[in-house]
């Protein structure tokens, strides 16, 4: 079982970003909680460069063409559709299954 900890994505209108759950809550019969609330960051540094230690990560622009809806994107980029941007990378955290492990075979090819 894996738990998504954060995503970094480019948006459609070129925006860095990346999106983080902020706020738990637990869910009867999972091992796994429920993101309830959602927090997100622009990076300000150069785009261009692939050196993660030159990227600034900062509150995002607040203006028409920078605001961001994160728990929106957080929802939408899980399943919600496309067009919201690309995904460029995610941190999960996984968790144990409970029970025992069962590897099924298919080699009817």
């Amino acid at each position: 079982v894996d738990q998504i900890l954060e995503l970094q994505m480019v948006t459609a209108n070129g925006w860095h970003i990346r999106i983080r759950p902020s706020m738990w809550e637990a869910v009867e019969g999972s091992s796994v909680p429920k993101t309830t609330a959602v927090s997100g960051q622009c990076n300000m540094g150069p785009t261009s460069s692939n050196d993660e230690t030159l990227w600034d990560w900062q509150d995002c622009p607040q203006d028409d063409e920078g605001a961001f809806d994160f728990a929106d994107l957080w929802y939408a980029v899980r399943g919600g559709g496309a067009g919201y941007g690309v995904v460029t990378a995610a941190v999960y955290q996984l968790h144990e299954k409970p029970g025992q492990l069962h590897i099924v075979q298919n080699l009817g090819i």
